[in-house]
């Protein structure tokens, strides 16, 4: 890691276990008076925080949030810190088949800066949901369910407020530290990795109050009850996502099938797909055109299966008729892929990524010509990663040539606004940002 990574995660942890000591030694008497209380869903925030569920590569998501709202709610922003910070303590989580993270084989630094980070994290949101007239709903005494709900609708606002302030606390002192290991601004890399999360941890925060009423009118017993059904449904979702992941690990076979097949390509679909994700973030696709843009990226080439390998490993240039057989790749691909369910809206894709953003191109005749955006970017992230790779019959570009080449044929072959998308990009990963092009669409410009 780098120094300053190294300095921030020290500072977080000691500010994170400085508060918790502060807090404790202030509200000791009342702590101890609910200890049980607080030591339950310890033991739940515990198991919630070990059964992440993963939904993509890169992520995870638990339903441990929606206990830590509940022991917000409930008894205050002290009582939920030490809840949050025994349950990151207690968390086993399994890493891969056999092998498991815990407590006693991860780095003390990284333990306590998470664990910090939620202490934070927790008396920052109980401050809003405090200045907004919230109060801990335990000490009211309040026990029927109705009365519950009441005081759960009253205080509606505040609670939101407070699920915001969470949320944007816990992502923002992460965010800080990936920007501090990136060299990246800490809102660039809050908007790439975090983003996702506001509308899930919203929809487990509606779990967390009704843990509440479960928890204030039924009882703990209710509670445990209520856990069953979610772990089930996270069961549900685990089949989900491995049903999802075994879809892409078949893409990916796919795609190193054909780079077996044409090895001067070795590697393309992974670069064209990684180029097609840094343009789509930049210009704000919505997570569903994302995730089909990546499966047409890695398959779009898929048709190349079907072309002699004679013609594809040719050592010098290709013929009139050589260059034709290469030009039914997209078309081949379309029919080798438009009977799969789940990649109903990729094969679109796929098939018309050599039409060129003036119509010209091939196939010639494809539907949609050059209308559909996730197409005309992979038309750009293709064409750049061809001339800055070697070919049997010339070396690779530059980049700066490569750019080049694109600006000059933007309008033209390549849809402007992806050029500009696609370059501010690449500057952006190569750390040299620079203002967004003016004219550049964001999320939902030209629908497919």
């Amino acid at each position: 890691m780098k120094r300053s990574s190294i300095v921030y995660l020290v500072l977080v942890a000691s500010a994170g276990l400085v508060l918790l000591g502060v807090v404790t030694l202030l509200e000791w008497p009342a702590l101890v008076s609910i200890l049980p209380y607080l030591l339950f869903l310890s033991v739940l925030g515990a198991i919630a925080e070990s059964q992440a569920v993963m939904i993509g590569e890169d992520k995870a998501i638990t339903v441990a949030f929606a206990n830590s709202l509940c022991a917000l709610v409930l008894f205050g922003p002290a009582g939920t810190a030490w809840v949050l910070f025994l349950s990151v303590l207690g968390a086993v989580i399994k890493v891969q088949p056999g092998v498991y993270r815990h407590l006693f084989n991860t780095p003390l630094y990284k333990t306590l800066f998470n664990a910090s980070n939620y202490v934070l994290t927790v008396m920052a949101s109980g401050t809003v949901y405090a200045l907004l007239g919230g109060e801990p709903l335990h000490s009211l005494g309040i026990r029927e369910a109705a009365a519950v709900f009441a005081f759960l609708a009253r205080n509606l606002p505040a609670i939101v407020a407070a699920i915001l302030a969470f949320i944007l606390v816990n992502t923002g002192l992460l965010a800080v530290y990936f920007a501090l290991e990136a060299g990246k601004g800490a809102f660039r890399q809050w908007l790439s990795v975090f983003r996702w999360s506001i509308p899930s941890l919203l929809g487990i925060g509606c779990l967390g109050l009704i843990l509440v009423v479960m928890f204030q009118s039924f009882g703990l017993v209710a509670v445990v009850l209520f856990f069953g059904p979610l772990m089930l449904a996270r069961y549900t979702f685990v089949l989900y996502s491995s049903l999802k992941r075994g879809y892409l690990d078949t893409i990916k076979a796919m795609a190193a099938a054909i780079e077996a097949k044409d090895y001067y390509t070795i590697g393309h679909s992974r670069r064209v797909e990684e180029y097609c994700m840094m343009v789509a973030e930049q210009m704000r696709l919505p997570a569903g055109r994302m995730e089909t843009l990546k499966y047409a990226a890695l398959l779009h080439d898929v048709g190349k299966i079907g072309i002699s390998e004679a013609i594809l490993n040719k050592p010098g240039r290709l013929t009139t008729a050589e260059y034709a057989e290469i030009r039914r790749h997209p078309e081949i691909g379309y029919r080798m892929l438009e009977e799969i369910d789940f990649l109903k809206d990729a094969v679109h894709i796929i098939k018309t990524h050599h039409v060129h953003y003036d119509g010209t191109g091939y196939p010639a005749h494809a539907d949609a010509g050059g209308e559909i955006l996730e197409s005309r970017i992979i038309c750009v992230a293709d064409a750049y990663d061809a001339m800055t790779s070697d070919r049997p019959y010339r070396k690779a570009m530059s980049e700066e040539a490569a750019l080049s080449e694109l600006r000059r044929c933007a309008g033209r072959q390549f849809d402007p606004a992806v050029v500009d998308a696609f370059i501010h990009a690449l500057d952006a990963r190569h750390g040299h940002v620079r203002p967004m092009p003016h004219g550049a669409p964001r999320e939902g410009a030209n629908p497919t």
